[in-house]
């Protein structure tokens, strides 16, 4: 009896370690490092512009709980809502950039809103089908991310200037003693800082030509 009692203290002071380990919500896009890398776009002109930012969650269903890729990324591995993230990684890539005033613009005083939806965003793996037996072995997944964003720009009357689609896939060859799901949320991050690339370097064009007019 003395070891049972003995091994049941070890096993509730084992369960004790292990549990924060696996927590719901062990990443968070923008403030983590290793997980999402800033960028160093710097944009070609300085703006006096204030522009309002908002961002809205519009991901399908299947994407936030699974059921699309192996080691999918879901809503539960993140620590903040996907909204939330993506803001503050927008915030600071534009801030870092040049190509916004760091003042926080309000409904009343901005000049432009620049209206974010994040149609599909999130990674995965799946087997390696182009290997051969002994590579297949060694290397055999691939990690995938997918990052599509939406961006209508409008001017302080809410006339649409512009509304368009960017999108961004990356794919990772991962090793067999690899973490394969932690892959799966690097491509997620990789393949939405290509996309955040895209709309600062469109940003930064269209508000330089307008500027001009």
């Amino acid at each position: 009896m003395k070891k049972l009692a003995m091994y049941s203290f070890y096993f509730v002071i084992l369960s004790l370690l292990v549990t924060p380990v696996l927590a719901k919500g062990k990443y968070d896009l923008a403030t983590q490092k290793g997980i999402y890398q800033y960028s160093n776009y710097t944009a070609s002109k300085s703006l006096s512009v204030l522009i309002l930012l908002d961002v809205k969650d519009k991901r399908a269903p299947e994407e936030k709980t699974g059921g699309l890729l192996d080691d999918q990324t879901l809503d539960e591995d993140w620590k903040r809502p996907m909204e939330t993230m993506v803001t503050d990684i927008l915030t600071k890539e534009m801030q870092k950039s040049g190509l916004i005033k760091l003042i926080p613009p309000t409904p009343e005083n901005t000049d432009y809103r620049v209206h974010i939806e994040i149609l599909s965003l999130y990674g995965g793996t799946k087997e390696r089908e182009d290997a051969s037996a002994i590579k297949g072995w060694f290397v055999p997944r691939t990690a995938i991310g997918t990052a599509k964003l939406r961006m209508i720009l409008e001017d302080k009357t809410g006339r649409e200037i512009i509304n368009i689609d960017f999108l961004s896939t990356t794919e990772q060859e991962m090793r067999r003693m690899s973490n394969f799901h932690r892959g799966a949320i690097q491509n997620a991050a990789l393949a939405l800082r290509e996309t955040v690339g895209q709309i600062l370097k469109d940003l930064d064009n269209r508000m330089r030509i307008i500027s001009r007019k």
